[in-house]
């Protein structure tokens, strides 16, 4: 997917405001540096790029708070930026009461039934992944482009997100991740049995037909 121009813009002005403001702030201030963050950065940058500029920045919802790096530099003539962020165990483990506590995401996103991101890596705990304008979320406040058939401010619209076609194709990622670490169908049916299922007119509800 090519986002518009005026989305590429964006992206990269607020990308520059986010690191003015890391560099506007006293040493003392800043967050630690750890090498392992610096390392698998430098790792994931293509051959023949630049020196890199390091910065922090926040964001996210789920994992705000941990700590997130960028590295920004040249290569081929143009701005490569690949970041890292902390992988920690999912609260479902404490939650649950279990023990383990290894982190099994990099086999989750290379599965044998998805098409993994070739940008993406998980070394020493941090977990490294390509940003671009095309590398993000898909917000629906945002107007798609101002060619767009519909007129410039039309926006994508949580009806298209939440709508029919995109859940299903949302149901099919969730399968494919499944079943890339084995078949547990007989496990989630069991969970679904034992849960609540939201919208139900009595507390529990029979699961979907598999």
């Amino acid at each position: 997917m090519m986002v518009p121009d005026e989305h590429r813009d964006a992206f990269w002005e607020k990308l520059k405001r986010k690191r003015r403001r890391f560099e506007k702030r006293d040493g003392a201030e800043r967050p630690v540096f750890f090498p392992r963050y610096e390392a698998a950065l430098r790792a994931a940058l293509p051959q023949g790029a630049t020196e890199p500029r390091f910065w922090y920045r926040s964001a996210g919802l789920g994992s705000l708070g941990r700590p997130r790096w960028v590295a920004q530099a040249r290569w081929r003539g143009d701005w490569v930026l690949r970041e890292a962020k902390a992988v920690l165990p999912s609260a479902w483990v404490r939650l649950h009461g279990r023990h383990g506590r290894a982190v099994r995401c990099l086999e989750i996103a290379t599965g044998r039934h998805r098409a993994p991101d070739p940008w993406y890596r998980v070394t020493d705990g941090v977990a490294v992944r390509r940003l671009s304008p095309n590398n993000r979320k898909i917000e629906t406040d945002r107007p798609i482009s101002p060619d767009w058939d519909h007129g410039p401010d039309e926006t994508l619209g949580r009806e298209v997100l939440l709508g029919e076609k995109m859940l299903k194709a949302m149901g099919r990622e969730m399968a494919a991740i499944h079943l890339g670490t084995g078949d547990h169908a007989a496990a989630i049916r069991a969970d679904r049995r034992s849960a609540p299922r939201a919208g139900c007119a009595r507390p529990r509800c029979a699961p979907p037909r598999p």
